[in-house]
């Protein structure tokens, strides 16, 4: 689960950032770079470094959570578009439902190490899929966004695998 959460808020903030690039939303500046720029205007406004400091760290808050809000907006991924929590628990729900027959559906049809090694392909091949096809939305690589889904899920696999081998039977 650990891995799907990662994933996907990955996966959303690559889509936010291509669409932020395709509608020409881009941040000229850090943060810090744009805190340090406000410094320097409040000073030579007269205002002491001290001061000058207090209300640059006021003002760069303030246009960061305004910015964000802004792209997200402009963007069309804001969080006022996300599903109500009952409709995402069943969508997620009935989607591991219907993906965990990948590696389960080959045990009932097959001898058990040939169903080992179907499952771990099929899985395998899954996850790639899963990965390249993340790529229409991230305008990504869709080859490396396969590799890095297929491999954060088979670390995931090998893992619980061996937590349930650590387990006493």
């Amino acid at each position: 689960m650990g891995a799907g959460a990662y994933l996907s808020s990955k996966s959303e903030k690559e889509v936010m950032d291509r669409e932020s690039e395709r509608k020409g939303i881009r941040r000229k500046r850090s943060p810090e770079e744009e805190r340090a720029e406000l410094v320097r205007f409040y000073q030579a406004r007269g205002f002491k470094r001290q001061e000058a400091e207090a209300i640059a760290g006021r003002v760069a808050s303030e246009m960061e959570s305004r910015a964000a809000f802004t792209i997200g907006e402009e963007v069309g991924l804001t969080s006022e578009e996300s599903w109500p929590p009952i409709k995402a628990a069943t969508l997620t729900g009935c989607s591991f439902a219907i993906v965990s027959l990948i590696p389960i559906l080959p045990f009932a049809l097959m001898e058990v190490t040939s169903a080992v090694i179907t499952a771990v392909i099929a899985s395998m091949a899954c996850l790639f899929g899963v990965g390249a096809g993340k790529a229409i939305f991230t305008r990504k690589s869709w080859i490396r966004s396969g590799l890095e889904m297929m491999a954060i899920g088979t670390l995931a696999a090998a893992a619980t695998y061996a937590i349930g081998l650590a387990i006493p039977a």
